[in-house]
């Protein structure tokens, strides 16, 4: 699940905030005004967080739950067609 603020096309950087294991992306609701004023603020759900997908969640050691997150987000980023971003 993704919401952005502002258009990518007034010459804003853009910023993603990403939320902590167990959250979702509203817990930034109180930056994004004033983020929105610099920044194109995107905020996004992980998976299985928020109001994200549930995908099953097969990883055996923490490095197989590192490539689930960052692969994950790396999907996401190539979709939204990111390539210069503040996380």
């Amino acid at each position: 699940w993704t919401y952005e603020i502002g258009e990518r096309d007034q010459g804003k950087p853009t910023i993603v905030l990403v939320h902590g294991y167990g959250a979702s992306g509203l817990i930034f609701y109180m930056l994004y005004q004033e983020l929105s004023e610099k920044y194109h603020v995107v905020f996004m759900d992980l998976l299985g967080m928020g109001r994200s997908a549930r995908p099953k969640f097969t990883a055996k050691t923490a490095e197989d739950a590192e490539d689930f997150f960052i692969f994950a987000f790396e999907r996401w980023r190539q979709k939204m067609n990111l390539d210069n971003l503040v996380i």
